[in-house]
């Protein structure tokens, strides 16, 4: 005789909580993403990036959840693909299959599979059906500041020179600052007053112990992005933000020797030891590499470091990332590759711009909320990427593609919804 638990429908098979309403895929899949997160935040050892193979296991825990997720739905359906999604699945397929030729018959050491293995993070929320409910959406912010407030507490640790013992060197450095400033949006979204001034008291005292350059760009990049998505903000923001960053970055590049100058000058201002040097001596390398084969690179098959001289006498080599991801893309993808990097960046602003503003019309604040939190994480990361290596690394390119899958799996707006709904996160 069947059961009364295996006759009810399957939405009502899921675990209940004490409230008895049921967990949503999606929710699940967020606090599998989440405590990836806090893992990556967690490495004292940078192990995730350094690791050899092993780093890859990361990968296994939204892996894992989605794995779980499709078998408990039982069945084959999944959503439909975005065209952000699309965009990004032929450059992940293509890097892919790249790094793999690479690593079999050219012997590739440092091979972009770090690059794109991480890429299949932002499809897990294909398989997560039930987009979550307002609770859970205000869940996932809460974990969201948890992150960001974990990791600056380990940041300012590592800075106090504390932890020299416990911290590797560089671990708690600009290349997770998207951390400290989706999690200074998060604490805004839910009106956490005490956790809002305890971050910014961190942050004030992360950037006075290393006043790091990339933590101004990405704080402008940072009210940018808030007031791109201001409550009935005119649409045109998010193109006039883009051309006003599209013309800095080219007067930048035009004029580099002067940026150079103002690079140095803020660094002798805050008495910080300038890196402008190496760092154009790297990209200087990989403009070299690029002309070499500007259309399609080394078709992902080649390193995503570069050997350079730290000395002018060309004393001390040494290899390294390009600190720059659009370099490395322009090395191993040419003008291709870094063509699609940028396409799927501005389709996916536009669609998340786009359902911001439909939860925001629908009175879905909460949804909104998130969305504009995620939104701050990612344009932090790739403003940053100008500067270092953020997608060579695997625990950081796994966790800026889980904040990509939380934010599409929050679906679309629906209008539906009544207007006397709770407008607080």
């Amino acid at each position: 005789m069947m059961s009364a638990a295996t006759s009810l429908p399957q939405r009502t098979r899921a675990i209940r909580r004490r409230g008895g309403s049921p967990i949503t895929d999606s929710y699940r899949l967020g606090r599998a993403l989440l405590l990836m997160m806090l893992l990556v935040v967690l490495d004292t050892r940078d192990f995730f990036d350094k690791g050899g193979a092993a780093r890859h296991l990361l990968l296994l825990i939204p892996l894992s959840a989605t794995v779980a997720i499709w078998t408990r739905n039982r069945t084959s359906r999944i959503r439909r693909m975005s065209s952000p999604d699309r965009i990004l699945l032929v450059l992940m397929c293509v890097g892919l299959a790249g790094a793999a030729y690479g690593t079999v018959f050219l012997h590739t050491k440092s091979t972009t599979l770090s690059v794109f293995l991480p890429m299949t993070v932002a499809f897990t929320y294909l398989f997560a059906l039930r987009p979550p409910t307002d609770e859970e959406v205000r869940k996932l912010i809460f974990g969201l500041a948890w992150v960001g407030l974990v990791y600056m507490l380990m940041n300012a640790f590592a800075n106090s020179g504390l932890g020299s013992s416990i911290v590797a060197a560089k671990v708690y450095r600009n290349s997770k600052v998207f951390f400290i400033f989706m999690g200074i949006a998060a604490a805004i979204a839910l009106r956490r007053r005490l956790m809002l001034t305890t971050m910014l008291a961190l942050g004030v005292f992360i950037y006075l112990t290393y006043p790091s350059g990339t933590d101004v760009i990405v704080t402008l990049v940072t009210v940018m992005t808030f007031w791109m998505t201001r409550p009935r903000g005119s649409r045109l923001r998010p193109y006039i933000l883009a051309g006003l960053g599209m013309a800095i970055l080219v007067l930048a590049l035009v004029n580099l020797p002067t940026t150079t100058s103002i690079a140095n000058s803020y660094f002798g201002a805050v008495g910080k030891q300038a890196n402008t040097a190496t760092r154009l001596a790297l990209w200087k390398g990989g403009i070299a590499a690029f002309e070499k084969s500007p259309v399609y690179g080394t078709a992902f098959t080649g390193e995503i470091t570069i050997l350079v001289y730290r000395q002018p006498d060309y004393r001390s080599p040494f290899k390294s990332p390009f600190h720059d991801d659009y370099v490395m893309f322009l090395v191993t993808g040419g003008v291709l590759g870094l063509a699609v990097v940028l396409w799927w960046l501005v389709a996916t602003e536009q669609n998340v711009v786009r359902r911001y503003r439909g939860f925001l019309a629908a009175g879905q604040t909460r949804q909104a909320m998130l969305l504009r939190t995620l939104l701050v994480g990612l344009n932090v990361f790739f403003a940053a990427a100008i500067f270092n290596p953020e997608l060579s690394g695997v625990s950081r390119g796994a966790s800026i593609f889980a904040v990509y899958a939380m934010m599409m799996m929050l679906a679309r707006p629906d209008a539906r919804v009544a207007r006397d709904r709770p407008t607080a996160c």
